[in-house]
C-alpha cells in the first residue's frame, strides 16, 4: 500500500487545515495535501494561533485510516517520527544540532521548538475513524518572535521548503503504509 499524494498549493490561505477539513467533509480520498506560503489563521492544539509567516512550510494531509478512535493518536506519533527524520535529512549531521520530539507534537532544535503537529478526527457512530488530518508547521525561514528557532539558523545553506515537503511526504507514506499494514508495535520494532 502506498499513497498517491496530491498536492495543492496556495499562496495565502486562512487555514490549510481548515481546507482539508472542507474536502474530508465532501469525501476527498486520503492522500490530499494543502500547502500554503502563509496562513492568516494558522493554529495549533487547543486553538493556540499559530504564527504562519512567509518562507515556512504549511500544510495539511488528510487521512482515513481503518482504525478505531483509540488507536488514532498513534497518528501523530508516526508523523511526528516522520517529521524529524526528514528534518534531520535536511539538515544532515551536524555536532551542535540535537533534534528530539516533545510528544506528541513538538520537534525542538536545541530544546527551542522548531515544528508543531496538529491531528484533528471525524468518528463514525461506531466509533471508528471517518478522517483524520494532520496539519503541520515548521520553522524553515524564520521563527516568530521570541517562540522557538528556525531550521535555517542551524544550516549550512537555506533549506528548501519544497525539498522538506517531499521528504515527508516520502517518509510519512513509508510509515502510515507501515502502521496500515502491520499495526503500530510492528513500527516500533523496525
Amino acid at each position: 500500500m502506498s499513497l498517491s499524494w496530491v498536492i495543492e498549493t496556495h499562496d495565502e490561505v486562512q487555514s490549510t487545515q481548515d481546507i482539508v477539513m472542507g474536502l474530508a467533509d465532501m469525501g476527498q480520498p486520503e492522500g490530499h495535501v494543502v500547502q500554503a506560503s502563509i496562513q492568516t489563521q494558522g493554529r495549533g492544539r487547543h486553538g493556540r494561533k499559530w504564527e504562519s509567516q512567509k518562507g515556512n512550510l504549511f500544510l495539511s494531509l488528510l487521512f482515513r485510516p481503518s482504525v478505531q478512535a483509540r488507536d488514532i493518536g498513534q497518528l501523530s506519533l508516526i508523523a511526528g517520527l516522520s517529521l524529524l527524520e526528514a528534518i534531520k535529512g535536511v539538515i544532515g549531521k551536524r555536532e551542535d544540532v540535537e533534534l528530539s520530539l516533545k510528544w506528541p507534537n513538538d520537534i525542538l532544535l536545541n530544546g527551542e521548538k522548531c515544528a508543531g503537529l496538529l491531528l484533528e478526527t471525524e468518528l463514525t457512530q461506531s466509533g471508528a475513524v471517518n478522517w483524520a488530518v494532520l496539519g503541520l508547521g515548521v520553522n524553515v525561514a524564520k521563527a516568530p518572535e521570541g517562540l522557538g528557532v528556525a531550521l535555517n539558523d542551524y544550516a549550512d545553506k537555506a533549506i528548501s521548503v519544497k525539498r522538506l515537503r517531499d521528504d515527508f511526504l516520502k517518509i510519512m507514506d513509508k510509515h502510515y503504509s507501515h502502521w496500515i499494514q502491520h499495526g503500530f508495535d510492528a513500527l516500533r520494532l523496525k
